[in-house]
Order: C-alpha cells, then structure tokens, then sequence
C-alpha cells in the first residue's frame, strides 16, 4: 500500500506503508527497487515523503522523521548495490494528533494531520512550529510544496487542491479520476510544465475462479495500488477546473 511519493533526480521515490518498504519506481519502465531491506521494519506505519537536498522526510503516527540518504543517492551513481546504505531515522517534530502527509521547500516543512485540522509549518532549522493552515478537505490528506504553491490530495474527497503558501486559500481543486489518491509529487521535465503523479490504494472487486466450490464463481477482493499521471486544466476566467477525462462535480 503506498502511501508516499516524492521525486529524486528523474526517478520516483515511493513508501510502502505495511511492509516498510522504500522503493525506487522508474518513470520509463515501472522497474521498482527496494532501497531500506535493512531497515524496513523501522518503515512499518509510515507515510507521507519528501526529499529536500540528501534528506528524506516522512511522518510515523505523530512524529516527523528524517534521515541523510547522502551516501544512498551516491550509490545510485556508483556500482554499490542498492540497499547496502542505512536509512536511520531521526526525530523532527512531534504533533499532537497522528500526522498524514509531509512536504519540504527551502527552509520550511509542511505537515498535514487529519485529527487536527490543519497544516503544520515548521521552520526546518530548529523545528518551530511557526504557523498553522487550515486544510481544505475532510479526510486524509498527502502534501507537496512547489515554489508558489502547496499541493494538496484528500483521500476521502478524492480532489487535488492548490493552496496559497502563506494563508492557505483554495486556488483551484480538480477530482482524481480514480478513488482513494494516498499520495502526490511533480515530476520535473526537460519540456513543459512538471507531471503530477498520483498513488492510489484501495481493494478492487473481482471474480474468483474456485473449482472445488459448490458455485465455483465468487466475488472477493484483492489490493490494488498504482502511480497514475494526473492531468488538469483550469480555464482563462473559469471557475472550474478540468482533470483526467474532464470529470465534473457540480453542487
């Protein structure tokens, strides 16, 4: 179940959050590489990612974690195979309500809590809780910060919202076109504006097969979890907002 994205120098960064694992999904070929099996146990809960510089940030029931991947992102460069680096974690900040989402620009860190009702921002030097957004959604909700702007993805409302930095007005919002979006990151391009991706998980009905069984056709559920493009657009003096399929929700 991933419930983390970020993105590290072309390749996309993902947390699962019931085996612990930190994995590597490249873009062009979905190849995924587990970066912690070390130390993935110490991953187990986690949610939310962001990199800033050679620091990974995460959240873990209500705590704010880090940990210098220097050495991992170097290996990546090298012929050190992938996963002989620790990822140690490190205390940041602890909230007072389990914390959901995280986000990394500059010299401030985001953090997202559902049970609170607001985004956290922090100063990333001494930890300093300086300020608190209200977050536009209900439920769940994964962060990532761009240099104008907060990214925000609601897991119950399944709608992406863009938020002023500094007082947290809804700018636009635009639905997923799938349910249960856990997580979002921009992905950079050498043309054009970057690519928003977008996780899901949830369980997907589907028709077992099962000879031995009196009705040998039964509905069950299995997991189901991706990385989906989400594309939007937001016309000149409209206010509405259009995503994957031109989706509309009027009230």
């Amino acid at each position: 179940m991933l419930c983390g994205l970020a993105t590290h120098q072309q390749q996309l960064l993902a947390i699962d959050t019931l085996r612990g694992y930190l994995v590597r999904v490249s873009v062009e070929t979905d190849a995924t590489t587990i970066l912690n099996p070390h130390t993935c146990e110490d991953w187990v809960g986690a949610s939310g990612l962001a990199v800033w510089g050679t620091t990974i940030w995460l959240v873990r029931g209500h705590r704010v974690l880090y940990c210098d991947a220097a050495a991992m992102f170097e290996a990546d460069r090298s012929t050190t195979q992938p996963g002989s680096q620790q990822l140690n974690l490190q205390a940041f900040a602890a909230l007072d309500y389990d914390a959901d989402g995280v986000a990394v620009w500059e010299e401030r860190v985001y953090v997202t809590s559902k049970r609170a009702g607001y985004i956290h921002v922090y100063d990333r030097a001494s930890g300093e809780l300086l300020d608190k957004l209200p977050q536009p959604g209900i439920g769940q909700e994964s962060i990532v910060a761009t240099a104008d702007a907060l990214w925000v993805c609601d897991q119950a409302e399944q709608t992406v919202y863009r938020l002023s930095k500094t007082t947290g007005d809804i700018q636009l919002s635009a639905l997923t076109p799938f349910k249960s979006p856990t997580s979002i990151t921009f992905f950079p391009v050498e043309e054009g504006d970057p690519i928003c991706y977008v996780s899901y998980a949830y369980e997907a009905p589907y028709i077992r097969d099962d000879p031995n069984a009196e009705s040998p056709y039964q509905l069950t559920f299995r997991d189901r979890t991706f990385i989906h493009p989400l594309n939007f657009y937001q016309p000149p003096n409209q206010p509405y907002t259009l995503s994957n399929g031109y989706l509309i929700e009027i009230s």
